[in-house]
């Protein structure tokens, strides 16, 4: 798990694979907010038994959907990506009879 203003500001040149795991060096962390402390990578692993939970895929669905920008630094360019993100889950969380699936399922 990552705090969402780590993610938006996520970087191509702050991930690289290191043998089965996808791994993302975020710039500032909430408790190294001046950036001197040692910079250990967070992990992300596939999930192939739960495609619909995996991470990769997720990556890799996206970028298909919306291409990999090679002028752009940013994995998620643009502006407000925070609220757009808020206001589409609080769109499809009010979403007739989700809440109730959701309550359902735990």
């Amino acid at each position: 798990m990552s705090r969402s203003a780590n993610t938006v500001s996520l970087c191509y040149n702050h991930m690289e694979w290191g043998e089965d795991a996808l791994k993302v060096f975020f710039a500032h962390m909430k408790n190294d907010q001046r950036g001197t402390r040692p910079r250990d990578p967070r992990h992300i692993y596939a999930n192939p038994l739960m495609p619909e939970v995996c991470p990769i895929l997720a990556l890799g669905l996206y970028w298909m959907v919306y291409g990999v920008d090679s002028n752009a630094n940013q994995v998620f360019p643009g502006n407000d990506q925070y609220d757009r993100f808020r206001k589409t889950l609080r769109r499809a969380l009010e979403t007739p009879g989700l809440a109730n699936e959701l309550e359902r399922v735990g």
